[in-house]
């Protein structure tokens, strides 16, 4: 199969089964998964791709190509991806909570710092230099906090402090 057609079907499927597989039954999955499959999107993707369009979104290790509407589905998908609590795996008394475009961290149930943040898809942002993929920059009353994300699925979220050799942090979902 095309590599573009690829990059371009395998976000918006992954994207459709996030926000509409918790809690359904394997079949509903299944269904949802054919639907996306099988949409005008899709289709048109395929026929873009085919005829040799450049208008396919690519990823490379610098993100995803600017495609607003991809990119603002990408936006979506990754904060409802990312919301809830997390425990981190290195120390059992630190947590951080994701939800309204904050970022909260807990040391032993009592709230240390809450901050906005914002995504990177790129991470090109200057606070961002030197990542490859995407990010998530933490809005602190100190400064901005560039975080490169390692991982991130329904189990783990994983991502280094640019900037900060040291600080390399990995959290399970509660």
């Amino acid at each position: 199969m095309n590599h573009k057609i690829i990059c371009c079907l395998l976000p918006a499927a992954f994207s459709l089964l996030l926000l509409t597989g918790c809690g359904k039954d394997p079949a509903a999955e299944t269904d949802a998964a054919a639907a996306a499959a099988n949409s005008d999107a899709a289709v048109a993707a395929q026929d873009a791709a085919a005829a040799g369009s450049t208008d396919a979104v690519e990823y490379s290790d610098q993100g995803f190509a600017a495609d607003p509407a991809f990119e603002e589905m990408q936006r979506k998908s990754i904060a409802r991806l990312m919301e809830g609590k997390w425990r981190s795996t290195a120390d059992g008394s630190a947590m951080v909570e994701i939800a309204d475009g904050r970022l909260r961290r807990y040391r032993n149930d009592q709230l240390e710092s809450d901050a906005a943040f914002e995504l990177d898809l790129t991470c090109q942002r200057t606070e961002c230099q030197g990542g490859k993929g995407w990010c998530f920059v933490e809005l602190k009353n100190s400064g901005k906090q560039c975080n490169l994300v390692l991982q991130l699925d329904i189990k783990v979220l994983h991502f280094k402090v640019l900037g900060n050799s040291v600080s390399d942090e990995y959290y399970t979902k509660l």
